[in-house]
């Protein structure tokens, strides 16, 4: 994936990504012209709700918040943009940027008044430097805990952004005859918003509330990545929703 800097004030702040296939293959082309953009990864939010030794299932949830640097996970959220727009819209001209500066990830809800939006100022210089129709943003949203696998359903407080979900669960017939078993679920709590650039409108949007629920044995490196794989899936099957007329 190529990058290249805005010109101008902007470079610290926005990386704007070319090289993307569907990119190149409607540069000549006269369909609609997107900018898309992620914004969900400065931190990762770490909630824990395992309890003492009596009883490891009950415990109030506590968050822990760990900062980003760079905002690594934004090229797998774009990434997953890319190849949904080519398949959702083929002859879609769009160019992708990715943000780091903190000011962009306080308050996101705070960009939305109903239909109307109004984003920070340099923000909205650096969409506006992409000279596209749509802004397709990828921000965090915050929504009630929901963890499942299908079979149970577990989850308190609320939760938001990229993170994982450890909780204990008691599986068995009875009190007495169960064991404990600790999980670990990545999370996925984002909003997909197509705002219309000529009027600052938002045209529709799409919530995504997903976690995945694994053993708690899972390395490090294993936990991120299906954090990464649930980014991914969940950001490109938005996509069309978004995009729904």
């Amino acid at each position: 994936m190529q990058r290249r800097s805005l010109v101008g004030a902007l470079p610290a702040l926005f990386l704007a990504t070319r090289g993307l296939a569907q990119d190149a293959a409607s540069a000549a082309s006269p369909g609609r012209r997107y900018v898309a953009m992620s914004l969900v990864s400065d931190k990762l939010s770490i909630v824990e709700k395992i309890g003492g030794s009596s009883d490891p299932t009950q415990n109030h949830p506590h968050t822990t918040e760990v900062p980003l640097a760079g905002s690594p996970y934004e090229t797998a959220a774009l990434k997953a943009m890319a190849s949904a727009l080519a398949v959702a819209d083929p002859a879609a001209r769009t160019s992708f940027l990715a943000g780091a500066a903190p000011e962009f990830y306080a308050d996101q809800e705070d960009w939305f008044d109903g239909d109307a939006v109004k984003l920070p100022e340099t923000l909205r210089k650096a969409v506006g430097g992409e000279q596209a129709d749509r802004l397709l943003l990828l921000t965090k949203w915050r929504g009630e805990a929901v963890i499942s696998d299908g079979r149970t359903s577990v989850g308190s407080g609320r939760i938001g952004g990229l993170g994982f979900y450890r909780y204990a669960r008691r599986e068995g017939l009875s009190r007495d005859e169960t064991d404990v078993h600790l999980y670990v679920a990545p999370f996925v709590y984002t909003r997909l918003s197509l705002i219309d650039l000529r009027t600052a409108r938002l045209v529709r949007s799409q919530v995504v509330q997903d976690a995945k629920p694994y053993p708690i044995t899972l390395s490090t490196e294993q936990q991120i990545g299906a954090l990464l794989e649930l980014l991914g899936a969940s950001t490109s099957a938005a996509v069309p929703h978004a995009l729904t007329t």
